[in-house]
């Protein structure tokens, strides 16, 4: 007798797959993480990255190691913006992270805020797209 288990690998949706994307991005980056983060952006975003890296102080690396905990991230909404389903904003709330208010001065801990990331489909996969620093909206 031939039983099917239909439902045994059942494939991620593009939405939950687009989920894990901003995730994986938004945990690697607020936690300062940039050579994991540089792998879900796109080539264009690469420099944002860079450039946070490059600006990254001894007094940076002080404040998040006496940090108990690493920020947390949480992918609070996806909205697509074309029918295709293909460019998405992605609002996310970060938690217990270390922010800039301006280069040269060192950062502070804030203990919650939030933000919008861009993202596209290529192909199969996702990609965030930044198009400066992350802003919060508070």
């Amino acid at each position: 007798m031939l039983v099917l288990f239909a439902g045994c690998t059942q494939e991620k949706s593009s939405k939950q797959l687009l989920e894990e994307r901003a995730d994986s991005f938004s945990t690697a980056f607020f936690n300062y993480q940039f050579k994991e983060a540089i792998k879900h952006v796109d080539e264009e975003s690469e420099k944002w990255l860079q450039y946070v890296a490059t600006n990254v102080t001894q007094e940076d690396v002080d404040i998040l190691q006496s940090q108990e905990e690493g920020a947390s991230v949480s992918v609070d909404d996806i909205m697509f913006v074309d029918p295709q389903e293909t460019n998405a904003d992605i609002r996310i709330t970060v938690h217990n992270f270390l922010w800039h208010d301006s280069i040269g001065k060192p950062g502070r801990i804030i203990d919650e805020a939030q933000f919008m990331l861009k993202a596209y489909q290529e192909g199969s996969d996702w990609r965030i797209r930044m198009e400066g620093l992350p802003q919060s909206g508070k």
